[in-house]
């Protein structure tokens, strides 16, 4: 049996003050991860109370941190995640420390120096990072694994509303909610009926009729075999509550929204506002009710069009980049297929991440356009009903024929490895824990990331081809492999470590780092602070275009080599 996580969610514990004021766990923290059997294709939940993670210390006393340390140079320690903290500090014989760094409001300085120790490793992974390590190093990797997608989209009814109905205010009722099925090509729609709007009645007595007359036109022929389910209801509650039984029935391992911060949260504030059961009504009913859990993570990075956006913090480059992450307790993850389809492919920025603009460039499939047809989607929805279901259904169409095509889910789980998926976007992320999972396999033991408060950044970047990620190489019984025949395989991540080892700049042979240049003038011996910024030096040095002699001349007013060799053809005539 071949079985690999697919998905993790840690939620963390409930506090409340009692009496005395101290803290008290009143519900404790859960794993929930979703694990997939890739011979069956079923997907089985997984939950941990309380979960634990291992960190290591060193059986000798170190000087510096390194980037690694060999098992049988180490000890074992296991804990609960969430005593991680004081259990670290226990291990350094720093506990009293900890409490008085609490007590002082110093914990975060106190820690900082905690994981600095070069006595601690393995002390700083994420817990569901660990679980996922951890679930491969005993049960082997997965390269392929069968994914269940589906591509949702909701309407709201602003027939008779003026404005734009934002999703933080979430004005409108939903009279719409529409997925798409990849597995089994199903259209599921749930309509509201409305009393005041008799065409949404006409629809629902010939509904074949609306199937033949505006949808099969819309589909290409390749997917002429698709197939619809309708739902019409009397209340909004019944159309979002159908939505999810329909997610729960069918379960996607994955669903896409198009922007889902628009979507997700208008559904969540629209459900606050008809005082629904969000937990209930979302998560999946095989979860037990203490581990049902909902919450929409909004991706609040400030956007910058070019450099780090000034201030020198890093920024999202456009606002499609913006990772939103949506938790609930369940079988199915949904995400942002345009931040995903985004995110996937940042060598570039396009003038437009518009499902329509992205569906015409990627597969020639185009939303509808009411426009064309004289209508606005405000008429549309109150005098051209069936106009207005065309244009709801066919956007899940849209989204469905662009992952058919770039199949991007599949080489985001390839690429994110043991990282949880919500930070997979950043590579940071990635590299350590593919940087953690290399020196375990070889027998070692990572170090803990050491942060030097230097925020001096070096443009660039190494970009790799999306579509290399799914190459398959030579079969071996039977099974495909990595392997390929006449090739060159350069595997960055891999030769990350291996790099700062040969090339001598890891941070365990690291002696410092130039932050600001300082003379000692011959003559009376004062310290003169130099007028030369260590990141703008640290940047040349990291620049093939600039030489130690170039480096010399512009900061230290030394020759440089134009000069050494006009004054060495001086010196030979």
């Amino acid at each position: 049996m071949a079985r690999k996580v697919l998905n993790t969610m840690y939620v963390r514990p409930e506090m409340t003050r009692d009496g005395t004021g101290r803290l008290r766990e009143t519900k404790p923290d859960f794993l929930l991860a979703t694990i997939k059997d890739t011979e069956t294709n079923h997907t089985e939940l997984y939950i941990e109370e309380k979960p634990k993670v291992k960190f290591y210390v060193a059986n000798k006393r170190q000087e510096f941190p390194a980037i690694y340390i060999p098992k049988a140079d180490v000890s074992e320690r296991l804990c609960r995640y969430t005593d991680r903290e004081i259990e670290l500090a226990t291990a350094l014989g720093k506990k009293s420390e900890f409490f008085d760094a609490i007590r002082g409001g110093n914990k975060y300085l106190f820690m900082r120096d905690v994981y600095r120790n070069p006595n601690l490793y393995m002390a700083d992974i994420d817990v569901e990072d660990y679980f996922k390590s951890s679930f491969t190093w005993e049960n082997g990797d997965v390269l392929k694994v069968p994914l269940k997608k589906g591509f949702s989209d909701i309407e709201v009814d602003i027939s008779h509303y003026k404005g734009f109905p934002f999703s933080r205010t979430a004005p409108c009722a939903i009279n719409t909610i529409n997925h798409f099925d990849f597995s089994t090509k199903t259209f599921y729609s749930t309509i509201l009926r409305n009393p005041a709007n008799p065409q949404i009645a006409e629809m629902e007595n010939n509904i074949q009729g609306f199937i033949n007359n505006h949808m099969m036109p819309e589909l290409l022929e390749e997917d002429k075999d698709c197939k619809f389910v309708f739902y019409f209801v009397n209340t909004e509650q019944e159309v979002i509550s159908t939505y999810f039984s329909v997610i729960h029935r069918t379960e996607p391992d994955f669903v896409g929204f198009w922007a889902i911060d628009y979507d997700m949260l208008t559904i969540l504030n629209r459900m606050k506002k008809l005082n629904m059961d969000i937990p209930g009504t979302i998560c999946h009913p095989e979860v037990p009710d203490k581990f049902k859990y909902v919450h929409f993570h909004e991706d609040t990075t400030e956007i910058s069009y070019g450099g780090d956006g000034g201030g020198g913090e890093k920024k999202a480059g456009h606002k499609s980049r913006r990772w939103h992450w949506f938790q609930a307790s369940g079988k199915t993850q949904f995400y942002d297929q345009m931040s995903l389809y985004s995110n996937m492919r940042k060598i570039i920025t396009l003038p437009s991440y518009r499902l329509d603009a992205i569906g015409l460039s990627e597969v020639k499939v185009q939303k509808v356009d009411y426009k064309d047809h004289g209508y606005t989607l405000k008429t549309a929805m109150r005098d051209n009903f069936q106009l207005f279901m065309r244009y709801a259904l066919k956007d899940t169409y849209v989204q469905y024929k662009i992952e058919q095509k770039v199949d991007d889910l599949s080489k985001y789980i390839l690429f994110t490895g043991n990282t949880r998926l919500q930070k997979g976007v950043k590579i940071s992320y990635v590299i350590k824990n593919s940087i953690m999972d290399s020196f375990w396999k070889d027998g070692l033991v990572v170090g803990n990331t050491v942060s030097y408060d230097i925020k001096d950044f070096i443009p660039g970047a190494i970009v790799s081809d999306p579509q290399l990620l799914l190459k398959r190489g030579i079969k071996i019984n039977g099974k495909e492999s990595f392997l390929f025949e006449n090739v060159i395989d350069l595997d960055a991540a891999s030769m990350y470590p291996n790099i700062m080892i040969f090339a001598n700049v890891a941070k365990s042979t690291l002696l410092g780092r130039i932050y600001e240049l300082v003379r000692r003038d011959e003559k009376t011996g004062k310290e003169i602070h130099m007028n030369i910024s260590g990141p703008e030096i640290n940047s040349s040095l990291q620049t093939i275009d600039a030489s130690i002699l170039d480096i010399g001349a512009k900061f230290f007013n030394l020759p440089n080599l134009e000069s050494i060799l006009k004054d060495y053809k001086e010196y030979t005539k």
